[in-house]
């Protein structure tokens, strides 16, 4: 199971175990089919690519998109079906954003490989300066090099708790939020194709008795 650091989703810097909700979930996901996940640590365009190929069999917190279907079974039903996009920006800083149209002339950190929402992912006059992770972008933002930055709101508040910036950077007005499906994939490579059935069933169990939101709902509650 490929890991990036993507808190508090996935916590994997440093040298302490990989932890997080996503890792919660996984474990919970394979333990009710007799099997337990392998972390491997890597960025996220590194995650994608090791599915791609065969080298990684399992992985959660994924969009759907066409050319990821290409190589992943997206796992039936998804285990979250909302997120909120937010933009961060310097407190004082003079950027202001209201609107989508604000971002306009703006350089925007985002993450390798991430996807957003669409009219933002597709919008290539938009100045992205994309790094391996978000912790980056709440650095490079702290440090003046970047305007904002884009991030799921949860990882963003955590990190920019983590780094004690709550008084430098402040969430913009601007966010979006929209039904979105959030997956967990199986490469199709990988010999867990076998078990798809088994492996759906038990996670419908887990969407259908609450666990996946109490799971979620416990961890966040405990940041």
């Amino acid at each position: 199971m490929p890991v990036d650091h993507y808190p508090p989703w996935k916590l994997a810097d440093g040298e302490s175990e990989v932890a997080g909700i996503d890792i919660q979930l996984a474990r919970a996901l394979l333990e009710k089919v007799g099997l337990a996940p392998k972390c491997l640590r890597m960025p996220w365009k590194r995650c994608l690519a090791a599915m791609e190929d065969g080298e990684a069999d399992i992985m959660n917190g994924v969009l759907w998109s066409p050319d990821r279907a290409a190589y992943l079974h997206f796992l039936e039903p998804p285990y979250k079906n909302r997120t909120v996009k937010a933009l961060y920006v310097r407190k004082g800083g003079g950027v202001v954003l209201g609107r989508f149209g604000d971002l306009r002339g703006l350089t925007i950190g985002t993450t390798l490989g991430a996807k957003y929402f669409q009219r933002f992912d597709e919008d290539r006059a938009l100045k992205k300066d994309a790094v391996k992770c978000d912790q980056i972008n709440v650095r490079k933002l702290a440090a003046g090099h970047i305007d904002c930055f884009i991030a799921t709101e949860e990882t963003g508040d955590y990190l920019i708790r983590k780094e004690g910036l709550g008084e430098l950077i402040v969430k913009a007005a601007f966010r979006h939020e929209e039904p979105t499906k959030v997956y967990f994939v199986i490469s199709r490579k990988s010999p867990l194709m076998e078990r798809i059935p088994e492996l759906s069933r038990a996670l419908r169990r887990m969407v259908e008795a609450g666990e996946v939101d109490r799971i979620i709902g416990e961890y966040l509650r405990g940041l």
